[in-house]
């Protein structure tokens, strides 16, 4: 197993992070799905450009992400080297940008409410 896997701290309240993570999932066509028999959300067309993988948890203030790829042969592939190179990168960096919206929205949410 070789996931991409990121601790982002928050500290932001369980509702905002759970309304991020909805809006990054439907956008970008995820939906709920199993992965040897644990939950998972999946996006992709397996004839196209494979199935992507991801989950998430958030305890404690920090934000868990696991995320790959269906491999050729059935198992997982991380985000990183190349192999499948052209479908690794857009979705690490779909996630990056996850991550900076995250910290810049809540932030500009702090600001409001005087936090």
């Amino acid at each position: 197993m070789s996931r991409y896997t990121n601790d982002l701290p928050l500290n932001k309240p369980v509702d905002f992070v759970q309304f991020m993570m909805n809006d990054y999932l439907s956008k970008n066509g995820f939906s709920t799905a199993e992965w040897k028999g644990q939950p998972v959300y999946r996006a992709g067309d397996p004839m196209l450009e494979g199935y992507k993988f991801m989950t998430w948890s958030y305890i404690n203030g920090v934000l868990h992400v696991e995320a790959w790829l269906k491999g050729l042969f059935g198992g997982e592939m991380g985000l990183t080297g190349f192999v499948g190179c052209l479908q690794k990168k857009p979705f690490k960096q779909s996630l990056e940008q996850l991550y900076t919206c995250l910290l810049y929205t809540s932030d500009a949410a702090d600001d409001l409410i005087g936090v």
